[in-house]
């Protein structure tokens, strides 16, 4: 079946959007091609059309999220060239709570399965989070001179960390647990006193 552009862009939307909230139901490694082509409503053949494997689909699903949280980020600076420290740990919260946040959800399982099968794109590389972490505190104005950006990618990771091993921590403590690691972070960034 041929689709024209529109009906391409439209279905490859619809896609992502589906695969991303999938991602955080199911999580990537149990996240099927039947299961999302079920779910957009398209036949599985259509989605080979777009894809050629579910790999090549949750690189793609990643790179999507990136955009729109880079998106995210831009409208939160509001024409402004930077925001404080304090506007970007606001934005970083509300941030891990919409579906564009790709590893708010995953779970040991599909951190492992990503690792396997997509480890060609270096997407668990450190230097990689160190770099973006880089880049974002530029655009961040009173963040501390002597900044070790490795600490903050590792108590980002920290975060993500708890939430992955969600099941075993105390689930009562857990939301105050990481609102804890961001006050630390916010001092940390801006050089109070921890």
């Amino acid at each position: 079946m041929h689709f024209t552009r529109e009906e391409q862009e439209m279905i490859r939307e619809n896609l992502l959007q589906t695969g991303l909230t999938m991602s955080k139901s199911l999580g990537p490694q149990k996240m099927t091609v039947s299961k999302l082509t079920t779910a957009c409503k398209i036949a599985k053949g259509s989605f080979y059309n777009f894809y050629e494997s579910k790999e090549a689909f949750v690189i793609s699903l990643i790179e999507y999220s990136r955009q729109k949280s880079a998106k995210m980020f831009i409208q939160k600076l509001d024409g402004r060239e930077k925001m404080t420290v304090h506007d970007f740990f606001a934005f970083y919260r509300e941030y891990i709570t919409t579906d564009y946040d790709f590893m708010n959800k995953l779970t040991i399982d599909d951190y492992l399965w990503m690792r396997k099968h997509l480890a060609s794109q270096d997407y668990f590389n450190p230097e990689k989070g160190f770099k973006l972490v880089q880049e974002l505190l530029s655009m961040v104005e009173g963040v501390r001179e002597d900044i070790d950006f490795g600490i903050v990618v590792n108590l980002i990771k920290s975060i993500y960390a708890l939430k992955e091993h969600r099941a075993t921590m105390v689930q009562t403590s857990l939301d105050d647990s990481i609102d804890l690691i961001f006050k630390l972070l916010e001092r940390y960034v801006s050089g109070e006193d921890i």
